[in-house]
């Protein structure tokens, strides 16, 4: 009969925290589109391998259960903190969608977006659906959990120092999501910001043309065209930002160390 055996259920518990919230933040494995048990399964054999791949011994003062929580909350918080980047990335494209959108007249325009199940505007679900493509077909998931592995061997479960690294990070990771959002959504915004400058100057020289008519669908294919030939430069972004935030990763795993 096949038997799982798990020696030191302290350990793994704090292993399951890490691996858990990383997974659950990363771009692949924390998609609405995964179904919930599939994330559960995913998080619960990669840190049951870690546990047996990594020689770590839990430190006594973990083995009761008060213990055991505070070193697990510690966990999470440093999943969080290594995955932070990585959760900056979303929200920027995002942002980024959303003013596009708004320049394009799609402001209104709301669907059901795939990765966090939530309702965004139809470009918002177009650059999400993209920015999960170049996660994926660059293969951008295999470092990040070979990183998820090798963190044990640089911080042991219940030993990160989370403080001095919180405020940095988040003030990071928040100019991160506002300046990669302008830069994706630069090009369209500049190229409407010109089609709305020229049918001003015909609605001036034209007074008899209904602006509004003609304005709405040039606006629309003007904003589409551009969103299209900006897809190298947007994937581009998105790939640098990304291993941005493996190097962040690997930043954070240090610190917490020290």
């Amino acid at each position: 009969m096949f038997r799982i055996e798990i020696p030191n259920p302290f350990l793994y518990v704090l292993i399951l925290c890490r691996v858990g919230t990383i997974l659950l933040l990363l771009p692949m494995t924390g998609s609405a589109q995964l179904p919930t048990k599939v994330r559960i399964i995913i998080s619960v054999v990669i840190s049951y391998l870690a546990m047996f791949s990594v020689p770590l011994k839990v430190q006594p003062e973990m083995n009761n259960l008060a213990n055991l929580f505070f070193a697990s909350l510690s966990e999470i918080g440093l999943g969080f903190l290594a995955s932070i980047f990585a959760v900056a990335i979303y929200y920027a494209i995002e942002i980024g969608s959303q003013l596009i959108g708004f320049q394009m007249g799609f402001a209104i325009v709301n669907v059901i977006d795939p990765v966090s199940g939530n309702q965004v505007s139809l470009v918002g679900a177009f650059e999400a659906l993209v920015a999960m493509a170049v996660y994926i077909v660059t293969g951008l998931y295999r470092p990040f959990i070979a990183a998820i592995c090798q963190s044990f061997k640089i911080v042991a479960p219940g030993s990160a120092i989370l403080l001095p690294l919180f405020h940095p990070l988040a003030l990071k990771a928040g100019g991160l999501v506002f300046f990669l959002g302008l830069k994706i959504a630069a090009p369209v915004m500049i190229a409407l910001l010109v089609t709305t400058f020229a049918l001003g100057i015909i609605s001036r020289t034209i007074p008899q043309l209904n602006i509004f008519m003609v304005g709405f669908p040039v606006t629309i294919s003007v904003g589409l065209l551009f969103l299209v030939l900006s897809l190298p430069v947007i994937c581009a972004l998105i790939l640098n930002n990304y291993n941005t935030a493996l190097k962040v990763f690997w930043q954070v795993l240090v610190s917490a160390a020290q």
